[in-house]
């Protein structure tokens, strides 16, 4: 890349509706994994909730004022190219959200995003970083197992 990108924690709840439009614009329902469903992201494994907009706003606006959670932006130049979103409590993290822009895919881009993360917990003592991720979504898997993370469950689900 010719320039170099900057990440940093956000600090401004204002700064929630950008992270908000950034994660509609940049997954599809292949990203949707337990998590989404939990929390009212997606109504069904294949299919985001219609409140995914209010439900985004909500959890981004906490993220940001919360001690236990820290939301992390990718920029180049002035553009957000990438975000991540991180649960940390007393040794250990999760990894709840880490998207890169489509076109910003295989550059390096998640890898350095990670690599960032990843030094930012050892920091605060975390020893252990967890996430999950949607059950079709192989490329984010590739990933994950690229970078030295390893699969250690299924989640199972089924609709009362």
């Amino acid at each position: 890349m010719e320039t170099k990108i900057k990440i940093n924690i956000v600090k401004k709840v204002s700064e929630a509706k950008t992270f908000v439009d950034f994660f509609i614009a940049n997954t599809t329902p292949v990203y949707i994994s337990y998590g989404e469903l939990q929390c009212k992201r997606a109504k069904s494994p294949t299919e985001w909730s219609d409140n995914l907009y209010k439900v985004l706003l909500s959890e981004f606006k906490s993220a940001i004022k919360s001690t236990k959670y820290s939301l992390i932006k990718v920029e180049l130049g002035s553009e957000i190219i990438a975000m991540a979103l991180i649960n940390f409590d007393k040794d250990y993290a999760i990894l709840e959200d880490g998207i890169v822009k489509q076109e910003y895919r295989s550059k390096g881009v998640g890898k350095e995003m990670l690599n960032y993360v990843e030094a930012y917990l050892k920091k605060k003592g975390i020893k252990k970083i967890f996430l999950e991720s949607g059950i079709f979504n192989m490329k984010a898997h590739n990933f994950f197992e690229v970078n030295g993370y390893k699969v250690v469950s299924k989640v199972f689900y089924k609709k009362l």
